[in-house]
């Protein structure tokens, strides 16, 4: 393997991931190595794991969490394939790889992998995104998370004075 190509892996092994497992707004993915490590943590802790608002590339392995995840009928979940880069910035500019791809594709749920695979999903470097209410209809298997219960405004502020 030359120099270029253990660079790209290092690229994509090492792109931070920005979040925990429970109950963010929004994901932009980052590191499936990461990812992994997180949704398996939260497996074998018994966690919840949650997909609410926006979940997109590597944050979707956290349909893979099993019998306690939950997702808002409301998300949008995206996946593309895994590309590998000199530049973690530049993932258009990134190569293709192929066994990344297919293992990410393999840890997801064969019905959200259908789902996205009918998209295009894994075929190129383009986000093809579903939304939670479609995951919830292809795989009943996986409930649907309880509506967030909304602060009242007063106690959001007096958090944020307390800081």
């Amino acid at each position: 393997m030359n120099k270029a190509n253990w660079f790209g892996i290092a690229a994509v092994v090492l792109l931070p991931t920005f979040t925990g497992c429970a109950g963010v707004d929004y994901d932009p993915g980052g590191s499936p190595i990461l990812a992994m490590e997180k949704v398996s943590d939260a497996r074998r802790r018994g966690e919840a794991v949650e997909i609410r608002g926006i979940c997109y590339s590597s944050c979707a392995i956290k349909l893979a969490a099993g019998k306690n995840l939950c997702v808002s009928p409301d998300a949008k979940i995206g996946v593309h394939e895994v590309r590998s880069s000199p530049r973690p910035w530049d993932y258009a500019g990134g190569v293709r790889q192929d066994l990344w791809t297919a293992f990410f594709e393999g840890m997801l749920p064969a019905c959200a992998r259908d789902l996205f695979k009918a998209r295009h999903g894994f075929d190129s470097g383009r986000l093809a995104v579903v939304s939670g209410d479609d995951i919830l209809r292809a795989c009943p298997e996986i409930r649907a998370c309880a509506p967030k219960r909304e602060e009242p405004v007063t106690a959001r502020i007096s958090h944020l004075l307390m800081q």
